[in-house]
């Protein structure tokens, strides 16, 4: 009488637990593809040394 409830059960954890096999087992979605960066990068950076001053 125990494996006519049991069975089931069992029968049960192991669909279960084959459909969760097949989810690890699909690969992770594509990244992004580079042409999504920035279209417009940083300007260059620009020199700190002022112009020299003029002696009067």
């Amino acid at each position: 009488m125990r494996i006519r409830y049991l069975l089931p059960l069992v029968g049960l954890l192991a669909l279960t637990a084959c459909k969760d096999e097949k989810k690890a087992e699909t690969p992770p979605p594509p990244p992004p593809p580079a042409g999504t960066a920035p279209a417009n990068p940083a300007p260059p950076a620009t020199t700190t040394n002022p112009a020299p001053a003029n002696k009067p």
